[in-house]
């Protein structure tokens, strides 16, 4: 919490510790409590013990974001890539701010070379739905899988996953990833009916019949 992140911080400062980590924790805290003005003056404090440190540009272009000041975030985020440009958060976070701001297949970079650097369920999904939004179907594809390989239990993946195979009239694969939902959530109604449309699409009518009698069940 606040109070032990701002211990903390004092402590490695009385003991010449001068612990930029624990003051990028407590300027975080601080800018989660809207604190603004205390979080960058904590952070200008971080970065005067590491003026080139990535981590702590990332969490001033993080503040900057929440403070809707979205030119300053971007060019913190850019600077934080420039000190390590293997930075997987700050690619993600710019990626997160290119989304939001429009500037869609500049996004696409940033979280392609996120997936790239570490296999993380959240990079796989948003890159997914960003190849989505920039008409890139075999990247989302590709990405959406990826996400389920690193977590299966991912259901808004796998979601979308389905939809999507629908949505190319490729029923059979659309149909095996909703049946792959209903084994992990059993009666979803949604999930029955969407299966049901397909079932009826393939010509297989028992099935679709099944399928919605067991949502009337």
């Amino acid at each position: 919490n606040l109070e032990e992140a701002e211990e903390h911080a004092q402590k490695a400062d009385q003991f010449g510790r001068r612990s930029g980590e624990a003051k990028q924790l407590l300027g975080i805290l601080y800018a989660e409590k809207g604190m603004y003005e205390e979080a960058e003056s904590i952070l200008a404090e971080a970065r005067d013990i590491a003026p080139d440190s990535a981590s702590t540009y990332n969490v001033l272009g993080r503040i900057r974001y929440m403070m809707l000041d979205f030119a300053e975030a971007e060019r913190m985020f850019e600077r934080a890539l420039q000190s390590d440009p293997k930075f997987f958060e700050a690619h993600l976070n710019m990626a997160d701010l290119l989304m939001f701001l429009g500037e869609q297949h500049k996004a696409l970079e940033h979280y392609r070379k996120a997936a790239s650097l570490e296999p993380s369920t959240i990079a796989s999904f948003k890159y997914a739905l960003a190849a989505q939004k920039t008409g890139d179907p075999a990247a989302t594809r590709t990405q959406f899988m990826r996400t389920l390989t690193t977590n299966p239990v991912f259901q808004q993946a796998s979601v979308e996953l389905a939809e999507m195979y629908a949505s190319e009239k490729k029923l059979q694969e659309a149909i095996a990833e909703y049946n792959r939902l209903l084994a992990k959530v059993a009666g979803n109604p949604v999930f029955l009916y969407n299966i049901s449309v397909l079932y009826a699409q393939k010509g297989w009518i028992e099935n679709a019949q099944e399928a919605l009698m067991k949502i009337m069940k």
